[in-house]
């Protein structure tokens, strides 16, 4: 079973996606359940399953603003706002870099 952490724990109700450095999370041909778990060290305990739907592999700068609104993090969901946090994830980013967007559902409480 795949986990996938994240940083920032915080999820929409229904379909939401996260954007990963490169292609190690373009394993979502169909949907799949996994776990979804924080990363963050003010709340490290949490987890929870979740539905991988789908993962699409492309350049940083071919993801369209509009697909954005169904980013995790409410902080990065403008392609400026969102280059900023994969910035400062990974220093060595580059807006050229080939990217995974990975579509999921949070399980429902």
């Amino acid at each position: 079973m795949e986990v996938m952490e994240f940083k920032k724990y915080i999820f929409l109700p229904g379909l939401n996606i996260t954007v990963r450095k490169g292609t190690k999370w373009d394993i979502f041909q169909e949907p799949k359940f996994g776990i979804l778990k924080s990363v963050d060290p003010d709340d490290p305990d949490q987890e929870q399953s979740g539905l991988f739907l789908a993962s699409i592999p492309l350049h940083f700068v071919a993801i369209p603003n509009a697909l954005l609104r169904l980013e995790h993090d409410p902080d990065c969901r403008t392609w400026f706002d969102l280059l900023r946090e994969m910035e400062r994830i990974y220093p060595d980013f580059d807006k050229d870099d080939e990217v995974t967007i990975v579509f999921f559902r949070p399980e429902e409480p």
